[in-house]
């Protein structure tokens, strides 16, 4: 069982032998809601120049017809991320409600040479100029549901190194998934094989060629460095 808890910008677990493990872990998708490091609902969305700078005349999609997506003053503020196509993989996952414990859990570690490797993969899902991916991520109860059934109870999904071997499991250079209907075996960057079904031009399932675990697709969310898409299976 685990309980989490944070405070003065830092998450600790603790074992609570005991009580419900669901019940524990409603209070972490509850604790991560309430937090904006964790779950920012503005994440990415549109704030006009004009919120700052009182040009109320012009809208986002004025400032991009007018070819100021790119300029620094624009980008290094903020302004209009959506819009110009500024919203990163890390801005979609914090938008995502879904994916709110998900988030939570990219950022553990359990050894620091653990952690300075999650905390360069989070610094590359925040760049827009760092490889284009495509990362299937459990959501909130997917991972939970996960972690509940681990082997008696204990944290072992909830560690650094697990977080970081999943990601690499998950995360498929992006345009190596065509959007071609039907099915395609892709190559993630851990080396193993996931088979991705598309429909209609749409991402809809993804399964893993080693066990069979299949998964649904709940949606994808486009950014300027790839897609992120929430599934209902830790795979």
């Amino acid at each position: 069982m685990v309980r989490s808890c944070i405070a003065a910008g830092a998450i600790c677990f603790v074992l609570a032998a005991g009580l419900a493990f669901a019940q524990d872990l409603e209070l972490l998708r509850a604790e991560c809601l309430s937090n904006s490091e964790f779950h920012d609902p503005n994440a990415c969305f549109d704030e006009p120049v004009a919120y700052r700078s009182g040009q109320t005349e012009y809208t986002c999609e004025d400032q991009r017809s007018f070819g100021n997506c790119g300029e620094s003053w624009m980008t290094d503020n903020g302004y209009c991320k959506a819009t110009c196509g500024g919203c990163t993989l890390l801005d979609q996952i914090k938008v995502d409600e879904s994916l709110c414990v998900t988030n939570i859990v990219m950022m553990l570690s359990d050894v620091p040479r653990i952690q300075d490797a999650l905390d360069n993969r989070m610094s590359s899902l925040q760049d827009c100029n760092a490889e284009k991916l495509t990362l299937f991520l459990p959501t909130s109860d997917a991972l939970l549901r996960a972690q509940a059934e681990s082997e008696n109870g204990t944290p072992s999904l909830i560690r650094g190194s697990i977080i970081l071997d999943t990601l690499d499991r998950v995360s498929v250079p992006y345009y190596d998934i065509p959007l071609d209907d039907g099915t395609h075996t892709v190559t993630a960057i851990a080396g193993n094989e996931l088979l991705v079904t598309v429909d209609n031009g749409e991402i809809t399932q993804v399964q893993s060629s080693t066990d069979g675990v299949a998964t649904d697709v709940n949606k994808c969310a486009e950014a300027c460095n790839g897609r992120v898409c929430s599934v209902d299976l830790f795979i």
